[in-house]
C-alpha cells in the first residue's frame, strides 16, 4: 500500500500559516476589490445573451408560423404529398427542436452569470467588512474567505481565498 506522503501539522501550525496568508492577501484588498468590482461590471452586462435570446425567439415564432402554415395547406388540399409533408415537417420539426435547445443553454448561461455575479458580490461585501489584518484565530473569518487549503510536503500550505487569491506559506 502507499504511504501518505502529506506532513502532519498540529492545529497551531495550520492557524500560524492562515494568518500570515491572509494578513498578506488583506495588503492588498483595495485592489482585490476593485478588480472583484470590474468582473461584477462585466458579468453583469447580460445585453449580449438577451440579444441572441431575443433572436432565437424570432426565429421560433417564425418555425411555428412555418408549420401552422404546412399543417393549413396539407389539411386544405391533397397537393401535398405524404412524403413531401413528413419531409417538410421533419425538417422545420428538428429546426425548432435546435433553436429551443439554443434559447434554453442561453437561459442557463445567463443564469450562471447571474449566480457568479452574486457570488463576486458576496465576495466583495466580505472583504469590505473584515479586518485589514487578524493576530488570533477566527473561524467565521476562515468560513468565509476560504475557498481551500492544500498542504504541500515541505510543510507549506497553499491557501486559496474566495477571492481568487493564492498565498503559499
Amino acid at each position: 500500500p502507499h504511504k501518505c506522503e502529506t506532513p502532519h501539522l498540529s492545529e497551531e501550525e495550520i492557524i500560524d500559516k492562515f494568518l500570515l496568508a491572509y494578513n498578506k492577501v488583506m495588503t492588498n484588498k483595495g485592489v482585490i476589490i476593485k478588480d472583484l468590482e470590474e468582473v461584477v461590471e462585466l458579468l453583469g452586462d447580460y445585453s449580449s445573451i438577451e440579444e441572441k435570446i431575443d433572436e432565437t425567439k424570432t426565429e421560433l415564432d417564425v418555425v411555428e408560423t412555418m408549420v401552422k402554415m404546412l399543417m393549413e395547406k396539407r389539411a386544405k388540399t391533397d397537393e401535398l404529398a405524404e412524403a413531401e409533408f413528413n419531409k417538410q415537417y421533419s425538417s422545420l420539426d428538428s429546426r425548432y427542436k435546435k433553436l429551443s435547445e439554443k434559447v434554453n443553454s442561453l437561459l442557463r448561461e445567463k443564469e450562471i452569470k447571474k449566480g457568479k455575479k452574486e457570488k463576486m458580490l458576496a465576495i466583495i461585501q466580505t472583504l469590505k467588512n473584515e479586518p485589514d489584518s487578524i493576530l488570533k484565530w477566527d473561524k467565521r473569518i476562515w468560513i468565509m474567505m476560504v475557498e481551500n487549503a492544500t498542504v504541500h510536503r515541505d510543510k507549506s500550505i497553499t491557501f486559496k481565498f474566495y477571492c481568487g487569491e493564492e498565498v503559499r506559506v
